[in-house]
């Protein structure tokens, strides 16, 4: 009896089971072959630092604000400023928002980058993809979107980048979810909707058509360029000083006192490879009341200061004499911020992260008994007023 050596058959890439053609667009080599490894966890790291630093380059040209390790949800990418965290209250004349702004449209490029051809700018540089773990392709956009916001999930105590280093297959908690491997790979497989529109420009205007290596030049020019725009090579502040204009009203009989009122505007200057921006601008209110020479205030006098904005914002600061000519304490007010500064003396101190221009003051003496003795009341002016 003839025993048959072998009952395999080995069926060509290309073919069906019944000898018919298979869909090539859908048969794709898996994601790890000898020509697309699993991309190192170091590469992937130096990748998303790379990517940070072009969308903290573009947001720091745009509006002066630094906004470290975007790249990277769920991280505090809270808006540094002056190397000091901005609360939500801070306006900084638009910055904040601004910089968001700038940030998501720049996220946004870059994960239009990978959706489509499987790298971001660090990527390419890096010489790594994403794509899906089935088919080898760039995932598209809403795959993208989906794994950028899955990656809150890896912040969490940074376990789920951690995971990437020891997987087998180098999959972060996201790249499970949404089924996708990061492979090393300098020109992967393109997404289909890519495909037809090369081979549509192949046909229409060949002339178009250019070499991977320039693509992978300009990236790295990029990359280089925002690396070196993330160092601060200098820093400065500049302080610009407007009189208020307070008339002072008497309501007591006595030589008159005298205040004088004055809007600061302080701006933080960086320099970044020649290039200077401001990254941070703030407000703030001195007032300073005056007793006649031949009198002290008596101990217990309160010396008030308010300012209110057109839209209502509010804020006062209050000093309370020790009847020797001075102060025994001042009080600082704050509007969208912080400030740890006593001012010792007659010196009253309101700082805010918005324009004053507009905003209304108030100030006051009050004796222990409550009896007014002085009021003024001003208007900061504006730009065109000084």
């Amino acid at each position: 009896m003839e025993v048959s050596q072998s009952m395999t058959q080995t069926i060509p890439r290309g073919s069906g089971m019944a000898g018919g053609p298979v869909d090539m667009e859908n048969d794709l080599d898996p994601p790890f072959t000898p020509e697309r490894q699993r991309a190192s966890w170091g590469a992937r790291v130096i990748a998303v630092l790379l990517d940070s630093a072009i969308v903290s380059s573009v947001a720091f040209l745009a509006t002066g604000a630094s906004v470290p390790l975007a790249a990277i949800p769920g991280l505090d990418v809270t808006l540094f400023v002056d190397g000091e965290l901005r609360p939500s209250l801070d306006t900084s004349g638009g910055t904040s928002g601004g910089a968001q702004a700038w940030t998501g449209g720049t996220l946004l490029v870059l994960g239009l980058f990978q959706a489509y051809t499987g790298q971001s700018v660090g990527k390419r540089v890096c010489g790594i993809a994403v794509v899906d773990d089935r088919t080898g392709r760039p995932v598209g956009l809403l795959r993208t979107v989906l794994r950028f916001v899955a990656h809150v999930l890896d912040s969490i105590l940074l376990v789920g980048y951690v995971r990437a280093a020891f997987n087998a297959e180098g999959r972060t908690f996201a790249d499970s979810l949404l089924s996708t491997v990061a492979v090393r790979a300098t020109a992967p497989v393109p997404h289909p909707w890519v495909a037809r529109l090369a081979t549509a420009r192949d046909d229409l205007a060949p002339s178009l058509r250019w070499p991977t290596a320039v693509t992978g030049g300009v990236a790295l020019v990029v990359c280089a360029g925002a690396a070196a725009m993330s160092l601060v090579q200098g820093a400065a502040e500049d302080e610009r000083h407007h009189a208020v204009p307070c008339p002072v009203d008497v309501h007591v009989d006595g030589p008159g006192d005298v205040v004088e009122i004055t809007a600061v505007e302080t701006r933080t200057i960086e320099s970044r490879l020649g290039i200077d921006r401001v990254t941070d601008t703030s407000w703030h209110l001195e007032g300073r009341w005056e007793p006649a020479l031949d009198r002290a205030l008596p101990a217990g006098s309160t010396t008030e200061i308010d300012v209110r904005s057109p839209t209502g914002t509010y804020a006062s600061a209050s000093a309370t004499a020790d009847g020797a000519g001075g102060y025994s304490e001042t009080y600082s007010a704050v509007i969208g911020g912080e400030t740890d500064d006593d001012y010792v003396g007659v010196d009253l101190w309101i700082e805010s992260n918005e324009p004053l221009a507009g905003w209304i003051v108030t100030s006051q003496v009050t004796a222990p008994d409550g009896v007014v003795q002085a009021t003024c009341t001003g208007r900061v002016p504006g730009a065109s007023e000084r």
